[in-house]
């Protein structure tokens, strides 16, 4: 009986020692899992090539230039032509990102450039954040002590939420202008448990091409501010229309001056027996040219135009000065000014000459009529 009671105690200490055992792979399992939990993956957005499990990922900004002109390459989104104090074009692009951390956790998300492109900059718009405003869209850090911060928290558990990334790009000239092609650069990304700190990264690399930049050209039109003999400017119709014609009428007019014209005004009163009367109006133009170096003599824009269809009764005309317009030729490059300035307003003046014939050699004209005007700009 005493033997058999030994025994049940050493098969009593052999099982205590079992459970010992048990209990001790049990909380190395559950150390393995804790240190492993947490996760991060990007995919793609309007950042297209975005694709697989990482933790290097790929994609482009594309084609891009500094007056934000044109059609950018992909999904790209131009959101500023006027980004950052006018110094240049904001150019945006979406991914996504997936965080995965024990039940009961939360998770934050930082991000700092480790290479960082020689002439485009990297913006960034959290997650959660409306990344159609410029204004949402802060520079991103190249410090890894101090990165920036891409999703604050997430929900518990983790999650999935969308974010941004944007370029500008320099509209500058000269020994500052640049235009080609620029190097790759990588984003890397730090996912952090905000429980136990443990930590997740990624890398996104531009290099899927790497991105081109342009140089590019521009005219844009707006209502002048200066008056003509009391008349206000004309509006100036589809100013801000790319690929549009930018249009303004004068409204009614007549050889004798008597008539007042819906804006602008003469430029001069009609003297008795004067053969015509002569309209006008101010108007703004904007040349914008970006990425030329060298720049030598800047922007040179010649006016040409066929005329009126009446072309022997009115006469269009051009000039710095309401008073100093001159007849825009049908072809060449002699009526022309220059500005070695980017995107700053010149206000000059256009107009027409209406003859107040009767007939005779010269045919009379009453009624509507209009005219085309070229402008052809030119940067060296």
């Amino acid at each position: 009986m005493h033997k058999r009671r030994r025994n049940n105690g050493t098969a009593t200490a052999f099982g205590a020692t079992r459970t010992l055992r048990f209990l001790f792979a049990a909380v190395l399992f559950c150390s393995a899992v804790q240190s492993g939990a947490i996760s991060l993956q990007l995919t793609a957005g309007t950042l297209t090539g975005i694709a697989g499990a990482g933790p290097t990922y790929h994609s482009s900004f594309g084609t891009l230039n500094g007056l934000g002109q044109g059609t950018p390459s992909g999904s790209i989104t131009m959101i500023d032509a006027n980004f950052n104090g006018n110094t240049g074009a904001l150019y945006t692009g979406s991914y996504g990102i997936t965080v995965v951390v024990p039940n009961g956790h939360t998770a934050s998300v930082a991000a700092y450039i480790t290479t960082n492109f020689n002439h485009l900059v990297v913006f960034n718009c959290v997650a959660g954040a409306a990344c159609t405003s410029s204004g949402n869209f802060n520079l991103l850090s190249t410090n890894a002590g101090a990165p920036t911060t891409v999703w604050a928290a997430t929900p518990n558990a983790g999650g999935s939420s969308t974010a941004s990334f944007g370029v500008s790009v320099s509209n500058a000239n000269g020994a500052l202008g640049f235009a080609g092609a620029e190097n790759a650069a990588t984003i890397h990304f730090v996912a952090t448990d905000n429980s136990n700190a443990q930590t997740a990264t990624a890398d996104l690399v531009f290099d899927t091409p790497n991105s081109t930049i342009q140089d590019a050209v521009s005219i844009a039109f707006a209502q002048g501010t200066t008056t003509v003999n009391g008349g206000a400017a004309c509006v100036v119709g589809n100013s801000g229309a790319l690929g549009s014609d930018a249009n303004f009428s004068l409204g009614t007019v007549d050889g004798l001056g008597v008539s007042t014209p819906t804006c602008g005004g003469l430029t001069a009163a009609v003297a008795t027996g004067a053969t015509s009367a002569t309209y006008a109006t101010s108007y703004k133009i904007t040349p914008g040219f970006s990425g030329f170096n060298p720049l030598t003599t800047g922007a040179t824009i010649v006016l040409t135009s066929a005329g009126f269809t009446n072309s022997s009764a009115l006469t269009i005309k051009e000039g710095s000065s309401a008073a100093g317009m001159t007849t825009i030729p049908a072809s060449g490059a002699t009526h022309s000014f220059s500005t070695l300035t980017s995107k700053s307003s010149i206000e000059r003046f256009l107009g027409l000459t209406i003859l107040n014939n009767n007939g005779g050699a010269v045919a009379r004209f009453a009624g509507a009529d209009s005219a085309l005007i070229t402008f052809t700009m030119t940067v060296n």
